[in-house]
């Protein structure tokens, strides 16, 4: 009876038969410089503006350089699983290069509609590939015989930098809009076998607070700047910048929630609350001033404002999902019987209390998600809530007392917080914290 055929081993513990150029055979890692190949890589530039595509060849020229970067995408693709981690891990230039397409594809929100049919498709499918080139990065088995041990894996991208953090955060934000599913399980895998950046995230969540506390100071200054052109162009940085954050933050916890969790022990979503109070919702008042002023063109200024209404959106969607994690899933999942309920609780009204201060957040968070019907879901989990302090917060949304700012402030401007996309490559120099 023949003998059974040997399990195959790992890709980082296989080795490969090669015969030198003397004719000598030898076993060959199968991770190793010599698979790879040099490689010069075109780099994406974005499409031509809508006054940029009537100059002649203009997007001739734009569809010729993508091609060829997606030509490049195509070729990394197809290599053999061995090929393709040997370029990664031994190729500097196509590490940066993938960095850079990450942080410079345009996002949903900087699509225009006006693009032209050539321009979208292209866009489409340069956004594919790059999606699959990363589901391989994020893959520890591609099939029975090209796989490596996961923790070898994790050790690999984590001590080779392949993944750092804000190309994760990048990935978060750009391929979640294709495809939610598949983006989550990608990002889960590498958290799931390189504990580190989920450490790392508590670092990450005391950099944001740093960022939000920034902009804060310029917003101080802007607000005591008279309205001019230069003063606009701080507004303008202002409004991108603090979508940046938000949109960076709300794309990693809708698809890693279990990210929520180093995010709250730094406290981020009191200083979310904050900024939103005191910078977010100020600004469209100040967008107002600017346009009465004759600053700011219409067109410009409807834009900002859907800018600001989305980052409204974000900071709102960010700490209800968070608190959503880390309290009230984690009850739901107790049933009541968990020693931890009390503690829960307890963490869920030091956030709100903590918050109390800042009405214009807490009036909008509550019109999305009533806090009266999460107080409900701690009670039928069999909860004690002490009734004094659960009074005190809903005593925030009298309206005898207070008002929400979606009702109250500019009418004549639609401020409802919306749903959308936006930029978040923005915040990339601030998480780089290794």
């Amino acid at each position: 009876m023949a003998a059974a055929n040997p399990a195959p081993l790992p890709l980082d513990k296989r080795t490969i038969p090669v015969t030198n150029k003397n004719g000598l055979h030898r076993e060959a890692p199968a991770i190793h410089k010599m698979w790879s190949q040099p490689r010069r890589w075109t780099g994406y530039q974005l499409p031509p503006s809508q006054e940029e595509e009537h100059l002649p060849g203009a997007v001739d020229s734009w569809t010729g350089q993508t091609k060829k970067t997606l030509s490049e995408l195509c070729w990394l693709l197809r290599l053999p699983c061995h090929k393709f981690w040997s370029q990664i891990c031994n190729d500097d230039g196509l590490h940066r290069w993938l960095g850079d397409l990450l942080e410079v594809f345009p996002r949903e929100h900087d699509r225009d509609a006006a693009w032209n049919s050539t321009i979208q498709q292209t866009n489409s499918i340069v956004l594919q590939k790059m999606f699959l080139v990363h589901v391989r990065l994020c893959t520890y088995k591609e099939s029975a015989m090209d796989f490596f041990n996961p923790t070898s894996w994790g050790t690999m991208l984590y001590d080779n930098y392949l993944l750092e953090l804000p190309k994760l955060l990048d990935m978060c934000i750009l391929f979640a809009p294709c495809n939610k599913s598949i983006t989550s399980k990608m990002v889960a895998n590498v958290f799931k076998y390189q504990p580190q950046y989920m450490e790392d995230l508590v670092e990450t969540g005391l950099t944001m607070e740093s960022a939000l506390d920034s902009a804060t100071e310029q917003y101080q200054v802007l607000s005591l700047s008279p309205p001019s052109p230069s003063s606009l162009l701080s507004l303008l940085d202002l409004s991108t910048y603090s979508m940046d954050i938000s949109l960076t933050l709300s794309s990693l916890v809708s698809v890693f929630p279990p990210s929520s969790s180093p995010l709250h022990q730094t406290g981020l979503e009191v200083k979310l609350a904050m900024f939103y109070s005191n910078v977010v919702t100020p600004l469209l008042s100040l967008s107002h001033k600017y346009q009465t002023a004759g600053v700011i063109t219409d067109t410009d200024h409807i834009n900002l404002i859907s800018r600001l209404n989305l980052t409204r959106h974000n900071l709102v969607t960010t700490v209800r999902d968070i608190l959503a994690q880390v309290c009230l899933a984690t009850t739901l999942l107790t049933g009541g019987e968990g020693f931890h309920l009390g503690q829960i609780v307890e963490e869920f009204l030091t956030v709100f209390t903590s918050m109390l201060s800042e009405r214009t957040f807490l009036i909008d968070y509550n019109q999305l998600y009533p806090l009266r019907e999460e107080f409900l879901v701690f009670e039928q989990s069999g909860a004690e809530i002490d009734p004094t302090r659960k009074h005190y917060i809903l005593d925030a949304f009298n309206p005898t007392q207070s008002s929400s700012f979606i009702g109250s402030h500019t009418p004549h401007i639609t401020t409802s917080i919306g749903s959308g996309a936006a930029v978040g490559r923005g915040v990339k120099l601030l998480l780089t914290i290794l």
